[in-house]
């Protein structure tokens, strides 16, 4: 800058304003200026300095895009808001020397903000770095399966506590039979099932788990089926001619089945030489039963039976009588009274039936002819016997 036509005497020179990017020089400057000769002033503006935030991922050490900070003087003044790039970093250029503060006001999804406020001392000339590193939070996986089939169950709920006791939160497995949780820190941890799906035991154990930073961890738990079962003693409701059983005799070799409440069969059983038939172990509910198959020379059941089976391990037991046959059969004979010696008599047998409570296959009647007085010289049609 050149100023002309001053007067000689002395003077005082103050820097009052520079460009973008340097510092003022707020040094005054005196001169004596004399007739005839030029006097010159010299004043120096150093660059203003820059920050360079590196931002990473704690376990892989890739740069973390999206990152927010503020920077803040000493005195608490806010210089500004600035946000990583694709690479994770920032720079922050026209600092002035001295001490600022940096931190971390948002990170991204899937990771723990790192609170720590860092200090550094800007300086010019020199490259200003600070480094941050976020953990990216743990993944938990719960499933939860039927201990048979290996079928996800859906509804089962879940309580998590930290290492100090304190309830994380409670969380229920969805209809792929998981819960999926992210957003805690790493650790050690309890899981303790509080309700199980309908029809299943609780597992109130307590399980220990470890997270670690950025990994997955994945537990399995499987529930059992609360199961019952249903006995059928089988018994005589009478005496029995044909079988020499009395009233109240176990039976043996009757079969029932048992349906389910959609109507399938959930299982078939036959009674021992105890009379006893027990099903397998079945899942809590309610069942019809039928007698299918009654012993040889004893009447079917024909009453269906109704089990609930409401609690685990609970044996339904029913005591199921079968009736006797009962046998009889009538036959209509038709002839002559009386008749001279030597002379021919016919008599026929009509109206043959079966009075008895159960069918047939083939049946005989013996009919008593006096020996000493008659001889039998002819039969017609029919099945007959002649001994």
């Amino acid at each position: 800058i050149a100023i002309p036509d001053l007067a000689p005497g002395w003077y005082t020179a103050y820097e009052t304003a520079t460009i973008d990017g340097y510092i003022l020089d707020t040094t005054p400057q005196n001169v004596e200026l004399k007739d005839g000769k030029t006097a010159t002033l010299e004043f120096t503006n150093k660059p203003l300095a820059g920050l360079s935030i590196i931002h990473v991922d704690s376990v892989t050490g890739n740069g973390i895009a999206g990152v927010e900070f503020e920077l803040s003087n000493l005195d608490g003044s806010k210089i500004g808001t600035y946000t990583t790039n694709e690479d994770g970093r920032l720079f922050v250029p026209g600092l002035k020397e001295g001490w600022i503060f940096a931190r971390e006001i948002s990170a991204p999804e899937g990771y723990k903000l790192d609170t720590q406020e860092q200090r550094i001392e800007i300086k010019a000339g020199v490259q200003n770095v600070l480094t941050f590193k976020n953990h990216p939070y743990p993944f938990l996986v719960i499933q939860k399966v039927d201990a048979d089939s290996g079928e996800p169950l859906e509804g089962v709920k879940f309580r998590i506590f930290s290492d100090n006791g304190r309830e994380v939160g409670t969380y229920t497995t969805n209809a792929a039979g998981r819960i999926v949780l992210t957003g805690i820190d790493a650790g050690h941890y309890q899981v303790q099932e509080v309700e199980a799906a309908p029809g299943y035991l609780l597992d109130n154990r307590v399980w220990d788990i470890t997270l670690e930073w950025g990994k997955t961890t994945t537990v399995t738990f499987k529930n059992i089926l609360e199961l019952g079962q249903i006995q059928i003693i089988k018994v005589a409701a009478e005496d029995n001619t044909l079988t020499k059983e009395k009233k109240g005799d176990t039976l043996e070799g009757a079969a029932f089945e048992i349906y389910n409440e959609k109507l399938d069969v959930a299982d078939t059983i036959t009674t021992d030489k105890r009379g006893l038939a027990t099903s397998r172990p079945l899942p809590l509910g309610k069942y019809t039963i039928k007698e299918v198959e009654s012993p040889e020379y004893w009447l079917i059941n024909g009453k269906e039976f109704e089990a609930i089976i409401s609690k685990h391990e609970e044996i339904v037991r029913f005591e199921v009588e079968d009736a006797a046959p009962k046998i009889s059969v009538t036959v209509n004979k038709r002839g002559v009274a009386e008749a001279q010696a030597g002379s021919s008599i016919r008599y026929d047998f009509w109206d043959i039936q079966n009075t008895s409570n159960v069918p047939l296959k083939d049946f005989f009647w013996r009919d008593f002819l006096p020996t000493d007085a008659v001889r039998l010289e002819k039969i017609w049609t029919g099945v007959w016997n002649e001994r």
